[in-house]
């Protein structure tokens, strides 16, 4: 009976000792792998991964500078088209009728353009573009668009792509020139 007892004892020390290794051979391989990729440098940023501004794609990603220049500039122009083209229905004296076709298919398209860079921002911190969903509940919509403005992106490359250089100058200082006038025009005039 000492015996079978000894051996049971040494049986169950030899598996505790191999799990012991095989947790410490873990831990070294989970170690390594974390001191390897900490000393990788971020791959170099690059205009060329930009995803192009006209596009339906969603692939990719679109950094904070990038968005709210984009952004900016485009709902510009297209209420520029917009009230142009209800302008030219009111000279024509005309219900309007046919000045609507081209305003509503001018909406859809900034809609669908607008939804496209909010799903890049999202890519940028990570997220799934389901995560526009968000820009349609009421309350939320003002929030959620800050959030995506102020909210850095991921500095790593995540499961959209490698981080975007988005630092421009030009499209930044045409934005915030377009801001100041629509700021300008609407204001009261005392």
């Amino acid at each position: 009976m000492p015996r079978a007892l000894a051996s049971q004892r040494a049986d169950a020390e030899a598996r505790r000792q191999a799990r012991l290794e095989e947790q410490r051979a873990r831990n070294e391989h989970r170690l390594s792998r974390q001191q390897s990729s900490s000393r990788q440098d971020p791959p170099p940023l690059s205009v060329f991964d930009l995803p192009p501004l006209l596009s339906l794609s969603t692939d990719g990603r679109m950094g904070r500078l990038r968005f709210f220049s984009v952004h900016t500039v485009g709902m510009a122009v297209l209420g520029l088209l917009m009230f142009s083209f209800l302008g030219i229905g009111l000279l024509r004296n005309s219900p309007g009728a046919p000045s609507v076709v081209p305003v509503a298919l001018l909406g859809l398209v900034a809609f669908v353009w607008g939804l496209r860079l909010v799903v890049l921002r999202l890519h940028d911190l990570g997220f799934s573009g389901w995560w526009a969903l968000l820009m349609f509940v009421a309350g939320l919509n003002g929030i959620f668009v800050l959030a995506l403005l102020f909210w850095p992106g991921n500095r790593d490359e995540n499961d959209y792509g490698p981080p975007v250089d988005d630092a421009r100058l030009l499209p930044l200082l045409l934005s915030l020139v377009i801001l100041a006038v629509a700021f300008a025009w609407v204001s009261p005039r005392h």
